[in-house]
């Protein structure tokens, strides 16, 4: 009976965690491996700007 908590527990968790962190990824610019672009810049280009709103 554990074992199937433990089981339904982390898949639910797994669920969530990639429900959280999904949506965050989705639509970021892919920028190419031979572009010859500095480290700054790229951190720039793929970096997502969120705001967190306060009442």
């Amino acid at each position: 009976m554990a074992a199937a908590f433990l089981g339904v527990q982390m898949a639910v968790f797994g669920l969530y965690m990639g429900a959280a962190f999904a949506p965050i990824h989705k639509g970021m610019p892919m920028i190419p491996k031979e572009s010859r672009i500095d480290f700054f810049s790229r951190q720039v280009l793929t970096s997502r700007n969120i705001m967190a709103r306060t009442p």
